[in-house]
């Protein structure tokens, strides 16, 4: 296919179906026309299909590679841009959101005719991403684009609805951190060696939402009923946990468990982290969730009283606490025996002796010897209650040698 005389430059981080518009419109053409002129499938382009995507660059002039750069590229899962993964949802074809002052300042700025100089960034397709950094604003969403138009047509949104975009002056927020940070994912140019950068963008997105909205909203906040600045709010609250990568999000996790150990409840997640603990249980069958609850497990296991045979999140596969609880329980001493031999070998404090037996927390590796010891020398009462023996039977074992 040959180039076309008049074409239209791309611009970084464009969006290939406004590529596609800005090209048509530089001859004459509205964007369907023109694909159904030049033999393209717009189904294709706008899942970033790499040999319809390299028949529009050479008609455009431009390398292939850079309109894939930034291509929405749909996948068995859902969606990549920018290298990217999104899932089903987060790319809503049904609306077009834009930045207002971005696309002012293309038409001012630019060369050509008009409908050619305002050009549709990629990230403004995704639904995770709420505002412009640049010009620290929501995106807001035009509806001046006629029936059948695809929501990247940026042509014809300028050609419909310059005079909406140029009288919407959305509400100036304050800068978020999250924001900065998908657009720096998106660019390739966020830090490579933390935590959020071993997740998939929305993962990272989501559980910083997450954890800003347990701060704002409480730890059982209801996330169906949070509006979009609700979560915007939410995101920029929440990096300033995840920022500081999996050390600042246990250091956030364990704020919680100060209210867990003055209270009589059991260890749970829904106790420990509410919604939290929701979102993370209903993707269980997703593994891009499993770094996540793998931090929140071992961060679990690593403070409080929790071993195998127990779930969170998953099965837990080792233990580090026992309260003594479960301390008599494995080691087969009665409770109220094993807090005196304790604390008479300084294992529980004065101030533990108040504590339920749920609540005092041992920790493995210095007390195991102890409890093998103590299991090892049972005695009278605590040995015929550990084999469940009547007096009588006590004696005939005894007597009989067999203990």
């Amino acid at each position: 296919m040959n180039s076309l005389q008049r074409t239209a430059p791309y611009r970084p981080g464009e969006s290939v179906l406004s590529f596609a518009s800005r090209l048509g419109a530089a001859n004459g053409r509205p964007l369907h026309a023109f694909l159904r002129d030049m033999g393209l499938h717009p189904r294709l382009l706008a899942g970033g299909d790499e040999n319809e995507v390299a028949r529009l660059a050479g008609l455009g002039r431009v390398h292939s590679a850079s309109l894939m750069s930034s291509a929405v590229i749909r996948t068995e899962a859902g969606f990549t841009v920018c290298g990217e993964r999104l899932q089903r949802g987060m790319i809503p074809f049904n609306m077009s959101r834009v930045c207002p002052s971005c696309i002012r300042e293309d038409v001012e700025n630019g060369e050509g005719p008009v409908e050619t100089r305002a050009f549709y960034r990629s990230a403004w397709a995704i639904s995770l991403v709420r505002t412009c950094p640049r010009h620290s604003a929501p995106l807001v969403t035009i509806e001046a684009l006629p029936r059948g138009h695809h929501h990247q047509d940026i042509a014809s949104l300028v050609r419909h609805g310059l005079e909406q975009v140029a009288s919407a002056e959305p509400e100036a927020i304050a800068p978020s951190g999250l924001e900065e940070y998908m657009q720096q994912r998106l660019h390739g140019t966020a830090p490579a060696d933390d935590f959020l950068a071993s997740l998939p963008l929305y993962v990272a997105v989501r559980l910083t939402e997450m954890i800003g909205g347990m701060i704002l909203f409480g730890k059982n906040f209801h996330s169906g009923k949070l509006a979009p600045r609700d979560w915007l709010d939410a995101g920029r609250e929440g990096f300033v946990v995840t920022a500081g990568g999996a050390d600042g999000i246990r250091e956030f996790l364990s704020q919680g468990f100060g209210n867990y150990l003055r209270s009589q409840r059991n260890v749970g997640g829904k106790v420990l982290f509410g919604t939290l603990h929701t979102w993370l249980l209903q993707s269980s069958k997703n593994p891009d969730y499993d770094p996540v609850r793998e931090l929140v497990r071992e961060h679990v296991v690593d403070t409080l009283p929790i071993g195998p045979g127990e779930e969170l999140l998953g099965p837990v596969t080792r233990r580090r606490w026992h309260s003594l609880h479960s301390a008599a329980l494995e080691y087969g001493v009665h409770p109220k025996r094993l807090r005196k031999l304790l604390h008479e070998a300084g294992h529980i404090t004065d101030a533990e002796m108040d504590l339920s037996d749920g609540r005092v927390l041992l920790e493995v590796e210095k007390v195991r010897d102890f409890l093998e010891s103590v299991a090892a020398s049972l005695i009278g009462e605590d040995a015929r209650r550990y084999v469940v023996a009547s007096r009588v039977q006590w004696d005939i074992l005894t007597r009989e040698g067999f203990v």
